[in-house]
């Protein structure tokens, strides 16, 4: 399998990742070597494989359902600390700095 250098292009566009200079280039070779030996898996011989299906030889019990109050903002808040504490808890949301520009 190989993927194309415009490929990558539209991916890092979507990802919103940039290359510069021949940064993409070397992105693409690094990328189709990876998926090359993730490709060579397929050649493995596996047939002399027992399947695995848990890597515990313990019985997982199962907890009985139980109906509980889902209402739990005071125990959230009561932990809520700082100068939006009281906000936070007034409106029952959590207060936190902003980390996302919005540029497009």
């Amino acid at each position: 399998m190989s993927v194309t250098q415009n490929v990558i292009k539209k991916t890092a566009k979507l990802a919103k990742l940039r290359f510069e200079g021949d940064e993409l280039a070397k992105f693409a070779q690094e990328f189709n070597s990876i998926l090359d030996m993730v490709d060579s898996l397929q050649n493995v011989d596996t047939s002399n494989m027992e399947c695995l299906e848990s890597l515990s030889k313990k019985q997982i019990t199962l907890r009985a359902d139980e109906i509980k109050d889902g209402n739990l903002q005071e125990d959230l808040f009561s932990n809520v600390k700082g100068p939006n504490a009281p906000l936070a808890k007034k409106l029952h949301c959590f207060v936190t700095p902003k980390v996302v520009d919005s540029e497009e």
